[in-house]
């Protein structure tokens, strides 16, 4: 009651309590999607988690704004559990137990300081990189959609105009997960090509080649909508031959390995034509060799998420 009462004070009108997941899910997949959402980390429905939600809304899998601005509470301070938490997409995660004014305080940050977003093959949320490796990375931010920011200054946005704006940048994260994901698949064959070829078969490889395999299936149908047709096909074959590869690794010819940097090759310049074939492969190079120093040589074939741009 204190919470409602203070953020009524703070001008937020329509305040709605749902106690579980399921009716988050109803109320998100809805036509009025909420200006905000405050989820507790701790609901869940059947197999669904609030990371899951969250993934489910910024993906675009489920409601209409991708981009809606996003609070997550958590008891637990389990740093795996934080983690899967922030790696999800919320604007701020926030540790339990915490004073009203301190929530007011992160709902205001985001109404008026939110931070820009950033998408990776398997990411879209805020930027939360460290000043000094954003220098070093190429990838893009984006200026997302915000009706909360414009309710609580006064902005008259009417619906279909905030839903014009809702697509006109959920295409520009389109085209940038192309290259993100083309990029991803480039590396982890790169990544992965020398323990492949010499039979060092072990778990990373393979969560790796799984990675690669489920990135060129969500290629294989982007590419095609995007009017790619024969890169599409291109990804498609790559997504049989991993699946090749993973079914038989035990025996891998150079020739096989060779074949798969020669296709996500092909579908990185492709998707990158203001750069040359050299500067596109030095990326690749220069990535692994970053990864590499990062991990150590111990931890060289540990699985990767996302690495490089």
């Amino acid at each position: 009651m204190e919470l409602r009462a203070a953020l009524h004070r703070q001008g937020y009108g329509q305040i709605r309590d749902m106690r579980n997941l399921d009716q988050v899910y109803d109320v998100v997949s809805g036509d009025n999607m909420p200006d905000i959402l405050i989820l507790d980390s701790s609901l869940t429905w059947e197999s669904r988690t609030v990371p899951k939600l969250i993934r489910d809304i910024r993906h675009g899998k489920l409601g209409r704004n991708p981009f809606v601005p996003i609070i997550a509470t958590i008891w637990t301070p389990d740093q795996r559990q934080v983690t899967d938490l922030i790696n999800s997409g919320p604007d701020v995660v926030l540790v339990k137990p915490f004073s009203t004014q301190s929530l007011i305080d992160r709902i205001d940050a985001v109404a008026f300081d939110r931070k820009e977003f950033v998408v990776t093959s398997d990411y879209l949320g805020p930027d939360r990189r460290k000043k000094e490796r954003n220098n070093a990375n190429s990838a893009e931010l984006f200026k997302v959609p915000n009706m909360l920011e414009n309710k609580l200054i006064g902005a008259v946005v009417d619906a279909v105009s905030f839903a014009r704006e809702i697509a006109e940048v959920q295409t520009q994260v389109k085209n940038r997960r192309q290259k993100a994901n083309a990029f991803q698949m480039a590396f982890l064959v790169a990544l992965s090509r020398d323990p492949l070829v010499e039979g060092n078969v072990d778990k990373f490889l393979i969560r790796n080649l799984e990675r690669i395999r489920d990135i060129s299936v969500e290629m294989t149908v982007m590419l095609k909508e995007a009017g790619h047709g024969e890169l599409s096909e291109t990804c498609g074959k790559l997504r049989g031959d991993v699946t090749d590869i993973l079914d038989n690794i035990k025996d891998i010819a150079e020739e096989t390995a060779s074949a798969l940097e020669r296709d996500t090759n092909q579908v990185l310049m492709a998707l990158h034509p203001d750069e040359t074939p050299q500067q596109v492969a030095e990326r690749v190079v220069k990535s692994v060799g970053a990864f590499k120093n990062y991990t150590g040589q111990e931890d060289l074939h540990r699985p990767v998420t996302q690495f490089g741009s």
